[in-house]
């Protein structure tokens, strides 16, 4: 849809309660965004910033356990390490939604309630 504007990573970060320590730039229409990480708990977002053909953008959302993770380890997509993920179409309509969704996720893990 030409001339409709994308949701910005900016602009979706306004209904995240927690502050990312970290916000990349656009590579290839994705940004990632990293949260502190709590007690070997490490939790990302990767933010699509173009169009998909459906009008939606590309959402994903995950907490990772890397306690035992040694580095360069395959985490495989089925992992029990990967905890609170969501991969969703980012759309007005989702926004909130998927924000909650952060939030919840992101008070559970800094609680210490995901185990």
């Amino acid at each position: 849809m030409k001339g409709k504007r994308t949701i910005s990573v900016r602009r979706f970060l306004k209904l995240v309660r927690y502050k990312p320590k970290f916000v990349g730039n656009d590579f290839d229409g994705c940004v990632v965004v990293q949260f502190r990480d709590w007690k070997g708990f490490s939790a990302s977002i990767e933010f699509g910033t173009v169009e998909l053909s459906s009008g939606a953008q590309d959402f994903y959302f995950e907490v990772l356990d890397l306690r035992g993770y040694r580095e360069m380890d395959f985490i495989p997509l089925d992992s029990n390490m990967r905890k609170r993920v969501v991969h969703a179409d980012l759309t007005e309509r989702s926004m909130e939604h998927l924000a909650d969704f952060v939030n919840r996720s992101l008070s559970l893990m800094y609680s210490g309630k995901i185990h």
